[in-house]
């Protein structure tokens, strides 16, 4: 830890498990900005939030923060009368309104809501799906076929348009 962080670190053994020993880190304060801060790491260990960093990062590192939380904790749903909706669910609600804002940050649209003891990020709305399915996407298995759905209803939806036209 010392090297990693250039740090004064000091560390003793807390508490013992049968499958193995926890350590306790104590950290100088600069170190503790810097994982609080920077890093997003409570210290407490009971939440989290976003590194300040990313929300100063380019495009490319916003839509690959945000699609690793659909990959790990966001569903698509393909609703029966063909709406979509992008969902991703986190017991902190910070997490959820700091990845509203960078979501605004790339003009997508979404709300944040409480469904029963947890939270949930929704993007709805065609304009809003599509753009996120689009530039965000997903390196999920399951969601991209999902997405791959998405993609043929609305080329093919697009082509019926032209051709009533």
């Amino acid at each position: 830890m010392a090297k990693v962080y250039r740090a004064n670190v000091s560390a003793r053994i807390s508490q013992t498990c049968n499958c193995g020993k926890w350590i306790s880190i104590y950290l100088k304060q600069g170190s503790f900005y810097f994982l609080h801060y920077e890093c997003g790491i409570e210290p407490n260990g009971k939440g989290w939030k976003t590194p300040r960093w990313i929300f100063y990062s380019n495009k490319e590192i916003k839509k690959a923060y945000v699609r690793g939380f659909l990959d790990a904790e966001g569903s698509i749903l393909i609703k029966p009368n063909n709406k979509i909706e992008v969902q991703i669910s986190q017991k902190f609600k910070i997490v959820l309104e700091e990845l509203k804002q960078i979501l605004s940050q790339l003009e997508i649209n979404s709300s944040v809501c409480k469904s029963a003891d947890i939270f949930k990020l929704i993007i709805s709305g065609k304009r809003s799906v599509q753009k996120f399915l689009e530039e965000i996407g997903s390196l999920h298995p399951s969601h991209q076929k999902k997405i791959e759905k998405c993609s043929l209803a609305w080329a093919e939806n697009w082509i019926q348009r032209q051709e009533n036209f």
